[in-house]
């Protein structure tokens, strides 16, 4: 909000201005009707050696690509209001991404959350806390941006199954 000028003064000496300096980012929305959605390409769960670590690998498609605006009002300057203004910050272009891993009985036995992914690939270690040999496992991908769903992928695997 505020941004500090060192200006320059007698002898070398050095003192400190003090401006209002309002930053204006625009970050438009997603339009998904003519953006292609993203969507999960792969999800392949590897099980680590010690059969109690499961790496997730996840790659996702139409991943979004926006820039970024940036407006500065310098006080002095032509076309400069030296009255702040106050901007909203939109929300998040990107999507999010929640990993899980579902044990038979349907329980959350690990999982993670990925806020505003902007990843194409990512490998991500799951930990479990109880690890059965004999269960199946479903490993599950949802990518969801704001309130909506975009797609969701499910990995059935056993721990005992070569990676």
């Amino acid at each position: 909000e505020h941004v500090w000028y060192n200006v320059g003064g007698r002898f070398g000496a050095s003192r400190r201005k003090r401006y209002n300096l309002p930053v204006k980012f625009i970050r438009p929305r997603i339009d998904f009707v003519t953006t292609p959605k993203p969507k999960i390409a792969s999800l392949t769960p590897v099980v680590l050696p010690d059969q109690r670590r499961v790496m997730l690998e996840l790659v996702v498609e139409n991943l979004p690509t926006i820039t970024t605006n940036v407006t500065l009002n310098i006080p002095g300057e032509a076309g400069s209001t030296d009255q702040p203004t106050e901007h909203p910050l939109p929300g998040a272009n990107y999507p999010n991404v929640d990993l899980t891993i579902i044990n038979s009985q349907g329980r959350t036995v690990a999982s993670t959350f990925i806020v505003e992914h902007r990843e194409e690939a990512v490998q991500l270690t799951l930990h479990l806390r109880q690890p059965d040999l004999n269960d199946r496992y479903i490993a599950r991908a949802e990518v969801t941006y704001q309130e909506d769903v975009l797609d969701v992928v499910e990995t059935s695997f056993t721990l005992t199954e070569a990676a």
